[in-house]
């Protein structure tokens, strides 16, 4: 099991596992309930999601048949949900973040519980996604570079000041079954002593069937990996003294 750097002051404020599923038939809407008779003593709070999901959110153009609804239940703490609809589940955390060592068995049951009521033929696609929030103080001579060493920069010639940032790279793994995507972009500040920063790591599998069932749990093993190791090697020592 790959070990994750604790911080005292955990910049994490939510983690995300998203299974989208392939099935022989179509999928039946019963599942949501049955699937709540299974966690409701973990997960009692049952809610509908007001807006619809898209299921294809890698692509520009958003299908109609790619977006559905999303039923919740989430724990009596509130701070950890588990999302189901057509084809898809997700176990979401929330802060303060329980680290891997709870989240990885919380969805490893949730998608054994959604197999035995929904029983798909195979994976379409996985994702595993950490969302942080970084607050930098303002300072005179701010420079992003000494917090983070993913930023954009600007084009030589360009003398006014930036007024926010925000960029994203997607980094091939496995022969291109497998992506990385890192984003960095400037938010909302909390307060106007500092700079709020998204650094969001998220790691997915996007090719059809290239996933058997019984690998999962390897897979999510070295998607927490390369994201704790991306993480670690996006900030700098001054971003970790922020946080620690």
């Amino acid at each position: 099991m790959s070990i994750t750097k604790k911080y005292k002051n955990s910049p994490l404020i939510e983690a995300i596992c998203e299974f989208q599923f392939i099935h022989k038939e179509q999928s039946d809407a019963t599942i949501p309930g049955m699937l709540y008779d299974k966690i409701k003593n973990e997960f009692p709070m049952k809610r509908q999601r007001q807006d619809f999901f898209s299921l294809n959110d890698m692509q520009p153009e958003v299908n109609m048949n790619d977006l559905t609804a999303l039923t919740q239940f989430y724990n009596k703490a509130e701070n950890a949900l588990v999302q189901v609809g057509k084809n898809i589940l997700t176990s979401n955390c929330l802060k303060p973040y329980p680290h891997w060592e709870v989240f990885k068995p919380m969805i490893l049951n949730n998608l054994k519980e959604y197999r035995e009521v929904s029983n798909p033929t195979s994976l379409r696609k996985i994702s595993l996604r950490y969302i942080n929030k970084i607050n930098v103080p303002i300072k005179d001579d701010f420079r992003t570079s000494e917090y983070f060493n993913f930023y954009p920069h600007k084009p030589e010639g360009i003398k006014e000041e930036m007024n926010g940032l925000d960029a994203t790279i997607h980094i091939k793994h496995n022969d291109a079954r497998d992506v990385l995507i890192l984003r960095i972009a400037t938010l909302i500040p909390d307060d106007k002593e500092c700079i709020s920063f998204l650094l969001q790591v998220e790691f997915n599998m996007l090719k059809p069937e290239q996933l058997p069932f019984e690998r999962t749990e390897r897979w999510l093993e070295e998607a927490h990996t390369i994201i704790n190791n991306t993480f670690e090697s996006s900030i700098t020592d001054n971003c970790r003294k922020l946080l620690n």
